[in-house]
């Protein structure tokens, strides 16, 4: 614990403070509620707090102070990510739908969204990856070497002359109906 810390709860009385059995007892209860609603409430510290009737400077300070309960918590918030992936998972393969007119269970067909976003994130190995191409037409690069060097010998006059031309067409064709040219 750092000098600042030590000397703030020696300001308060807190450090060396023997503490009651009683107070033992209440503070491991309150840190077996507070995990209970962490686990319920998918690790929405504000929400488990109100549930177990927990402040939040009181979590904070057992999440400091207290590595037993810091490791627990930290398993807790694999919790949240588990479930997510199980509802992708779920999406993946089509979800069972109760048509509330007939009665009936349909299973809906898989999301395509679900197996792109999937593969997008899981799949990078194997290639599904999105990359944007900066090239010009064909494969061609956008600026040739020779381009370049001949704009980087133009006088500062001329280049500002380009530039106003270059403007004023952008201004010109960006007013067309798309589709015109």
């Amino acid at each position: 614990m750092s000098e600042k810390k030590d000397k703030t709860k020696k300001q308060k009385g807190l450090i060396n403070t023997p503490v009651s059995a009683e107070e033992q007892r209440r503070t491991a209860q309150g840190k077996k509620a507070m995990l209970a609603a962490m686990r319920k409430n998918m690790c929405i510290v504000t929400v488990s707090c109100e549930a177990a009737g927990v402040g939040r400077r009181t979590y904070y300070t057992w999440l400091e102070e207290d590595a037993e309960f810091a490791a627990a918590v930290k398993e807790l918030e694999e919790f949240p990510l588990d479930f997510a992936e199980g509802k992708l998972f779920e999406l993946m393969n089509g979800v069972k739908v109760l048509d509330p007119e007939s009665g009936q269970v349909y299973k809906r067909a898989p999301c395509k969204t679900s197996l792109i976003f999937y593969l997008k994130t899981k799949g990078k190995n194997r290639g599904y990856i999105e990359r944007s191409e900066l090239t010009g037409k064909d494969g061609e690069k956008l600026m040739t070497e020779t381009t370049a060097t001949a704009i980087a010998a133009m006088p500062i006059g001329e280049l500002e002359f380009q530039s106003k031309k270059l403007e004023k067409w952008i201004k010109e064709n960006s007013k067309k109906p798309s589709g015109k040219k």
